[in-house]
């Protein structure tokens, strides 16, 4: 029962799920972990598939792993960005 997995009352997610509520960032990410979903999916929808693609190379990966791929795509899109004319 995903209350039970998840720390939180069956009374809370039942709110939650009618949207009578809302939670703290920290219920959201634990939620999300549980069911194997995408943040992204939840608050923005279809994240598409090349977003999905990296997010399913990822999900297995250690945190210091995933921290490191984050910083070298943030590399890499500021260097594009720089060589971007501006508008």
């Amino acid at each position: 029962m995903l209350a039970e997995r998840s720390d939180l009352s069956v009374s809370f997610i039942a709110d939650l799920e009618l949207g009578n509520t809302g939670t703290r960032l920290e219920n959201f990410v634990r939620l999300c972990r549980l069911l194997e979903v995408n943040a992204d999916y939840i608050l923005f929808g279809d994240a598409g598939p090349a977003v999905q693609r990296v997010t399913d190379l990822l999900r297995d990966r250690d945190e210091e792993t995933v921290r490191v791929v984050e910083q070298t795509v943030e590399a890499l899109l500021r260097a594009l960005d720089a060589q971007r004319p501006e508008k």
